[in-house]
């Protein structure tokens, strides 16, 4: 075995590790974040921040076209390429952002609770704040960073959970769990771009001409 294959399988061995490690320690987070929230919110607030969290996950889904997986399959990108591709996937994840907005009205109605709307706004922007580092975290993930992201998300994580526990112990209700969730976002963006965007600024440039390819692989597999 040379010594290229041999430091490959390691760094392989070593990504799973840390990814185990991850979801350990998140899914330890979690279970501490609903110990002290079912303490702190009655059953009706628990409904109506259920809902908000299974609007957003569903949405989440078509909020980038697909380009994550276009980036991970893809070997060869270009500097255009990486940047038209950036500002699709922030474009897409606002309109969704947007159409969150203007949909939190038919569905707060729908379920009679008014806050669901101020809620879906805020974490429409969630959405928002993701997309930023959206492509500085696949980027890292294809070239096996596991490391650096396992603790980025630890300890984003840990941040949103303080967070959400002292909301909900300020009487914030059903607000503290979506103000967790975007200090997380906004603290797992700022470190992915100061510690693995190594110096990469998207140009204010958008080709759809060039990035037709990525984005149909992204919408197939999207649909698939």
């Amino acid at each position: 075995m040379n010594s290229s294959g041999g430091n490959l399988q390691w760094r392989v061995f070593s990504s799973i590790r840390w990814v185990t490690f991850g979801m350990v320690g998140k899914g330890a987070i979690y279970f501490l974040q609903l110990f002290f929230l079912a303490r702190l919110l009655n059953a009706d607030e628990f409904g109506i921040i259920a809902i908000t969290l299974s609007i957003i996950a569903i949405l989440q889904i078509f909020s980038d076209f697909g380009v994550s997986n276009a980036l991970i399959h893809y070997q060869s990108i270009s500097s255009e390429q990486r940047s038209s591709l950036f500002w699709v996937n922030l474009l897409s994840s606002t309109f969704v952002a947007i159409i969150i907005f203007f949909g939190s009205f038919s569905i707060a109605n729908y379920y009679s609770q008014p806050q669901l709307k101020s809620l879906l706004w805020l974490s429409s922007l969630t959405l928002i704040i993701t997309s930023l580092g959206q492509q500085i975290k696949v980027m890292a993930e294809k070239n096996l960073q596991f490391s650096a992201l396992t603790k980025f998300e630890v300890l984003s994580s840990f941040v949103g959970l303080v967070f959400t526990v002292g909301m909900a112990y300020m009487g914030m209700g059903v607000f503290s769990l979506v103000g967790g969730t975007m200090l997380s976002a906004i603290v797992f963006v700022s470190l992915l771009w100061i510690f693995l965007s190594f110096g990469w600024r998207p140009a204010f440039i958008l080709n759809i001409n060039s990035i037709g390819d990525f984005l149909k692989f992204g919408l197939f597999t999207m649909a698939n």
